[in-house]
């Protein structure tokens, strides 16, 4: 709601953005069953079932979009699963064919990033 108040323009209609709700990223403890931590970070690990599920919705919505010119911005795990293993740099820009990639998740499974 608070990005929906300060970003109007992101938030068009209830099919859209804003239809993620409040919380659309796993919020989840290290005691969970599937979570974990790494050495050195405090935050817990999203365990794979939930990122892999996390991803497929995502998949969901761009295949549900009408358009075919999709600006994204995500974190570097999200990308590595997304495109198959392939590890982008920080702040890198790369244009993907949506539906070649559409194609591509119709035939290989996600990678969960190591």
């Amino acid at each position: 709601a608070e990005l929906a108040d300060e970003f109007p323009l992101f938030f068009p209609t209830a099919g859209g953005v804003a239809a993620l709700g409040e919380r659309w990223w796993w919020y989840g403890s290290a005691c969970e069953p599937g979570g974990g931590s790494a050495p050195g970070v405090s935050l817990a690990i999203e365990p794979q079932h939930e990122f892999v599920g996390r991803m497929r919705r995502f998949q969901s919505w761009l295949r549900a979009r009408k358009e075919r010119r999709i600006a994204t911005v995500a974190h570097w795990g999200v990308w590595y699963s997304l495109l198959g293993g392939q590890s982008l740099r920080n702040c890198e820009l790369i244009e993907v064919d949506l539906d070649a990639l559409i194609a591509y998740w119709d035939e290989v499974p996600l990678i969960s990033p190591p």
